[in-house]
């Protein structure tokens, strides 16, 4: 912790002791290129291929498609009776207190199986199981990849976006930080909603190889933000949050604009 490194690192009575700097190699591994089965038990990792706004088709400032998909490369199925769920979330690149729930999406038994329910632009129900080596987008839509509409809030600071899959942490995963995938490689600065000098904002858009585990964008410690919240502590802050029940108060709830939209 922080007062261990103060402590036995950065100083003595005599001053005697040098300061030394740990760092990653900036995520320099070989991952692998497929979503074949990697681990025991349920092992879920998103991959988001692509958000941008939507606001040229539908004028909304703050309408964005984010497009994505949702793998288990364990060898378990992660069953809907286990209810788990996956967000989309941003948070104050200094200040982890400050974040908010885009959407996020729950699988449970509380609609019909084989169906899923979108009943508001934050939150949608799924009754499928994925199965081990499966992805949701082929299990519930028989695709690749999906898109979803969704609102961004109007915040005003610097942001990190990020999806987590079992942000509850109801599985024991082989590799915790593959629920993470972050669009934003460094803070993003928003105002009123939205980055950048035009109303469409940021656009991220993947070019790389699909890479479900050792992926940079399960991190973003990086050489330009060596101090950012760590994967780990970013997981465990929302695991607090959703065991407390104080995570549901910071949903960013659309009112009267319909129901969310996958396509």
């Amino acid at each position: 912790d922080y007062s261990y490194f103060i402590n036995e690192f950065c100083s003595t009575s005599n001053g005697d002791k040098p300061l030394f700097i740990a760092a990653e190699d900036e995520g320099h591994v070989t991952p692998p290129e497929d979503n074949n089965i990697q681990g025991s038990g349920v092992d879920l990792a998103p991959w988001v291929f692509e958000d941008h706004s939507n606001f040229p088709s539908t004028g909304e400032i703050t309408e964005r498609i984010i497009t994505f998909n949702l793998y288990n490369i364990g060898d378990q199925t992660a069953y809907a009776s286990d209810n788990w769920s996956f967000y989309y979330i941003y948070f104050n690149a200094y200040d982890a207190d400050d974040y908010g729930v885009i959407f996020y999406d729950d699988f449970n038994t509380s609609v019909a199986p084989g169906t899923f329910e979108c009943l508001t632009n934050y939150n949608c129900v799924f009754n499928y199981d994925i199965g081990a080596g499966e992805n949701m987008v082929s299990t519930v839509f028989a695709q690749e990849q999906i898109s979803r509409t969704y609102y961004m809030p109007n915040i005003t600071g610097d942001y990190y976006l990020v999806m987590i899959a079992d942000l509850g942490d109801v599985y024991a995963e082989t590799d915790e930080l593959n629920n993470l995938f972050y669009t934003t490689d460094d803070p993003l600065y928003f105002e009123n909603g939205y980055n950048g000098r035009s109303p469409e904002g940021f656009s991220f858009k993947n070019k790389e190889s699909l890479a479900l585990q050792g992926s940079h964008f399960n991190t973003v410690v990086n050489s330009n933000f060596k101090n950012a919240y760590t994967s780990e502590e970013i997981k465990a802050f929302f695991k607090k949050e959703i065991s407390s029940g104080r995570i549901f108060d910071k949903v960013h709830k659309v009112e009267g604009t319909g129901q969310a939209t996958y396509n």
